[in-house]
Formats: structure tokens, C-alpha cells, sequence
């Protein structure tokens, strides 16, 4: 499926909407549930996995054919293979994809895209080659990374151990008796003439 819109600009931008397998489809949802998050401000709420190739420049088809086509911008987006079924059927569903698409494309890659007025080629499988699509396998729930700086609290950090010692000399020696009950080996130290010397 080609979708034909413009940016701010005015220049013809063109959208590849092709279907993939490994693409997860998103929850399901009704008519008047896509319809109300439509007409509200931020569809953020609603999630629909996406995978969004870098733009790549192509000739757009000229009407005469002895004239070249003009430049155009070409971004491969690919969803669910079953939700793009989907949204061929159903008006709903499809203005909700291509509002979900345009601000995803905005957000990416720094664009502003007009509201609305989008056309598409019922004609056209694709403009310029395809590209293929890289999809991260994921097994199991989603879990965001981690915060690289984390706070503890104070009841998760061990509180510092006391040990207990007793310190006495014996002629030149200075003598050390640790109370360590989680040692299983241990070895001893005599220092002479300014240097220490193990035994073990």
C-alpha cells in the first residue's frame, strides 16, 4: 500500500506500508474505542507495534512520459500482517494507522507532516524497491531497560559490620586477635625491621 502525503513545505512525501509476520499485531480494539482516541489530543495511550525504515530519495512518476519524475522522500513502514488486513476494510482503523505512522515519522525523524488529506494509490505497490525490514524477536513480556543510576533505600542497604578485635604487644611483636566467624582460613603477619612477613 502507497500513501501519498506532504510535509509543512508542501513537498510529496510517500509512505511503503507493507505487512510483516514477525511484527507482534496490536490489543484489540473497537470502533468507537479508535474513534474517541482520535478525537482526542494524545493516541498515545494505544500502541501499534511499527518498524520504520530511513527515508530514501526516489523519482516520483511523471503523468507525461517523456519528462522525468521529480524527487521525492520514500519511508518504508511495515505492521502486522493480520491488523493490515485490517485496516484495508476499515476506514477507522486505517485513519487511526496513518495518524499512529505520521506522528511516529514526525517523532523519528524530526518532520512536520500535514494534517489529514492523505491519498492512496490504489495503483502503485510500492514506490522504489523495498527494503528489508530487521525485527527484534522477543520472547516474553516487554521489560524497559534499566536506569543506569538507581536509588537504594535505606532498608535494602546491609548496615556495616562490627568486628570485634583485642591488640597486644609481646616484646617486638604486635599481636592481633580478630573475632571473624565467617573465615574459613586465615594466616598471620610479623613484622621485623620494618617489614611484614606472612606466615601461613
Amino acid at each position: 500500500m502507497v500513501i501519498k502525503t506532504f510535509d509543512a513545505k508542501g513537498n510529496k512525501i510517500f509512505i511503503n506500508l507493507c505487512k510483516v509476520d514477525e511484527i507482534p499485531e496490536p490489543k484489540e480494539k473497537t470502533e468507537s474505542e479508535l474513534l474517541s482516541l482520535l478525537e482526542s489530543d494524545d493516541i498515545t495511550d494505544y500502541r501499534v507495534p511499527l518498524s520504520m525504515l530511513d527515508p530514501h530519495d526516489e523519482l516520483d512518476k511523471c503523468k507525461f512520459y517523456f519528462r522525468a519524475g521529480k524527487p521525492a522522500v520514500v519511508y518504508d513502514v511495515a505492521i502486522n500482517t493480520r491488523f493490515f488486513e485490517k485496516i484495508k476494510d476499515n476506514q477507522v482503523f486505517r485513519d487511526f494507522v496513518l495518524e499512529v505512522i505520521q506522528q511516529g515519522l514526525e517523532n523519528k525523524y524530526d518532520i512536520e507532516l500535514q494534517k489529514g488529506g492523505y491519498v492512496i494509490l490504489r495503483n502503485r505497490s510500492s514506490i522504489g524497491d523495498l527494503k528489508p525490514h530487521r525485527i527484534r524477536s522477543i520472547t516474553g513480556p516487554y521489560k524497559p531497560p534499566k536506569r543506569l543510576i538507581e536509588e537504594i533505600s535505606p532498608s535494602e542497604v546491609e548496615p556495616r559490620k562490627h568486628i570485634n578485635f583485642r591488640l597486644s604487644r609481646k616484646d617486638d611483636m604486635l599481636l592481633g586477635e580478630f573475632h571473624l566467624p565467617t573465615i574459613v582460613s586465615f594466616c598471620t603477619y610479623r613484622r621485623k625491621k620494618n617489614r611484614f612477613i606472612q606466615h601461613l
